[in-house]
């Protein structure tokens, strides 16, 4: 819309602009707003493209954003960012998920540099806090993988795998973290179900070698002494009766 007016009043524009007009000529007495309207046309008519390709971009973000949400609600592991601010890690984005997997609204994930450090289990917090600030102040190393125990809502600990990136300027210096954290709870409690089992067989295993072994030596330990026996008897019957050779 572009609005024709004969009253030169800049509160007339405004209102009109507010009212929806992309702009407006005044209609002068020597009627020179004739020379300049096609011009005007012309511009308001670009802008209205423009306009309309912006918000079929917008459209299109969104709707990406919608569906790699969508992806990120649908993974098993949790997908989240923090930004690098000296010693402290503040998370800045964590995907949807994180309540469903960990129980944590986002309120209280967003902002909080304690989070993820007053989570980890005491028994291994130190050498995993270490070794992670290590990783990033070793300005060559972007990737970084670790196994530990981080608390839930409900106050369990449970097994997480954390995998990252490094994000860094020009002169190497850490700005953002960028990962995952995956559930593995299951799966570390298989893996020690399958070495106690491992264990129990090789236990098996040995005391099946031992009673192999005992009854071995028994039955040839019988043996053995039964032709010592005979070996005895067939001597006192050889030097009784005839010479020993």
């Amino acid at each position: 819309v572009m609005m024709l007016t004969g009253a030169d009043n800049a509160s007339v524009a405004v209102e009109a602009m507010k009212r929806g007009a992309q702009d407006y000529l005044v209609k002068d007495v020597n009627r020179q707003y004739l020379e300049l309207l096609p011009a005007v046309i012309q511009r308001v008519l670009r802008e209205q493209r423009t306009l309309m390709k912006k918000k079929q971009a917008d459209q299109e973000l969104k709707d990406l954003y919608d569906r790699l949400q969508h992806i990120l609600e649908s993974t098993p592991a949790v997908h989240y960012a923090c930004h690098i601010d000296g010693e402290h890690f503040v998370p800045t984005y964590a995907s949807p998920n994180l309540k469903g997997i960990w129980g944590y609204d986002l309120k209280e994930y967003l902002g909080n540099a304690e989070w993820w450090w007053s989570g980890i289990h005491p028994e291994g917090r130190d050498s995993v806090v270490g070794a992670f600030r290590a990783a990033i102040m070793t300005t060559n190393r972007n990737h970084y993988a670790h196994e530990y125990r981080f608390r839930h809502k409900d106050g369990a600990y449970r097994w997480v795998h954390d995998e990252l990136q490094i994000i860094r300027d020009q002169a190497g210096q850490p700005l953002e973290i960028v990962g995952s954290w995956l559930d593995i709870t299951e799966r570390k409690l298989l893996e020690r179900q399958l070495r106690d089992l491992t264990a129990h067989l090789l236990t098996v295993r040995e005391e099946e070698k031992t009673g192999i072994a005992r009854e071995i030596h028994d039955d040839l330990g019988g043996t053995l002494t039964a032709l010592k026996m005979e070996a005895y008897w067939l001597a006192d019957e050889l030097s009784a009766n005839r010479e020993p050779e």
